[in-house]
């Protein structure tokens, strides 16, 4: 996700000041299973396990930008549930709010029942606003001069199958990355350590579901 042009033009534009101080976000990630890899039986591949169902693995996807963009959570809770007729035994929605260590409040949405498939973010902050729809692109809000700034989503290479909102080029950059990393010529973005601490993050999640609160995820 970290790859995702339109992804880093958001960090760009939160690092940048240009919306003031940042004061909260909800961000909706969803798409029906199905329609993952219609090609095949929702049964037969690792969407419809439990251990790594389809919502369940999509969480962490999202968590690996927002706290990018955000900075560290405080404290994260989580209501999730098997709400659709989808034939498997899984949690196939996930409502998550956060405050982040930077005050910021948050709610993420992950689905595997929206016919549609959708990435619709909206980030608020003192002096403006950042909307990010996947497919089309980011526009920003920015109180000095009321204006609106437009950023679509860039052309790229799609595969015959796949929705065509995937493109291609952020997975190529990725590698190109990782291959560099290994011959020593670039550090990679990402840490093992980040990963770790993403997925707690998602136990976390997990574990306050059905409990009266939120629970700690200061990172160590």
């Amino acid at each position: 996700m970290r790859f995702i042009p339109s992804v880093k033009k958001i960090k760009e534009i939160v690092d940048s000041g240009i919306i003031g101080n940042v004061l909260s976000f909800t961000h909706h990630s969803g798409q029906y299973l199905p329609d993952w890899h219609p090609w095949e039986d929702i049964k037969k591949y690792y969407i419809s396990k439990r251990e790594t169902e389809g919502a369940r693995e999509i969480v962490p996807f999202e968590l690996v930008w927002l706290t990018w963009v955000l900075g560290d959570t405080g404290t994260i809770s989580c209501s999730k549930g098997k709400l659709s007729k989808l034939e498997a035994d899984i949690d196939d929605v996930y409502q998550i709010t956060m405050k982040f260590e930077s005050g910021v409040l948050g709610h993420l949405m992950v689905d595997v029942v929206s016919r549609t498939a959708d990435r619709s973010f909206k980030i608020f902050g003192e002096e403006g606003s950042v909307f990010w729809d996947w497919g089309t692109g980011v526009n920003v809000y920015t109180s000095k001069g009321q204006t609106w700034t437009s950023y679509p989503e860039r052309a790229g290479t799609t595969v015959k199958g796949y929705d065509e909102k995937i493109k291609e080029e952020p997975y190529i950059e990725e590698m190109d990355v990782f291959i560099k990393a290994i011959k020593k010529e670039k550090k990679y973005p990402y840490t093992l350590e980040e990963d770790k601490h993403i997925l707690e993050l998602l136990y976390a999640a997990e574990k306050s579901s059905g409990k009266s609160g939120p629970i700690k995820t200061a990172h160590k």
